[in-house]
């Protein structure tokens, strides 16, 4: 059985090990442009595929946040009924007005850039909004609801 790394590297970016539940190995990096994390399961070593896809969505070329709120934004855009008119402009102007990402890639060759802001005020997303991805290609939209009230 190989060992499973406390740490890697993918170019001059430094993923530590976290923790997670035994089945599962969990990296995160935080000194990206966008906070990124690695879930294997089960719990191994990162693999060649998932390392060539850390290396993707790392890559300044790929550009991951603005193909998400593209994405995003055709996306709400033809489900927008549910949007109010404000809404409606703001997904109309330059820049989407989605920020905070983060990335999580899973070992299957999928991926998710979720936006902990959304800008908008008729989605309830309170924990976010995200781009779930297999290989390079958008492939769904998740909003995060709030998990329960604080009451």
């Amino acid at each position: 059985m190989q060992e499973i790394p406390q740490q890697f590297e993918i170019g001059d970016v430094s993923f530590e090990r976290v923790d997670a539940p035994d089945e599962l190995a969990c990296w995160a990096a935080q000194d990206t442009m966008i906070p990124t994390s690695l879930v294997m399961s089960p719990a191994m070593a990162p693999d060649q595929r998932s390392l060539e896809l850390l290396a993707y969505v790392l890559s300044p070329d790929s550009r991951v946040a603005d193909v998400a709120a593209e994405y995003l934004v055709a996306h709400l855009s033809e489900t927008g009924d549910q949007l109010s008119e404000a809404d409606s402009e703001r997904l109309r102007s330059a820049p989407a007005p989605f920020d905070q990402p983060e990335i999580v890639v899973w070992d299957d060759g999928t991926w998710m850039l979720r936006f902990a802001e959304t800008g908008l005020d008729s989605i309830d997303a309170g924990l976010g909004v995200g781009v779930s991805f297999f290989a390079d290609v958008p492939s769904g939209v998740d909003l995060f609801e709030e998990a329960f009230d604080a009451e």
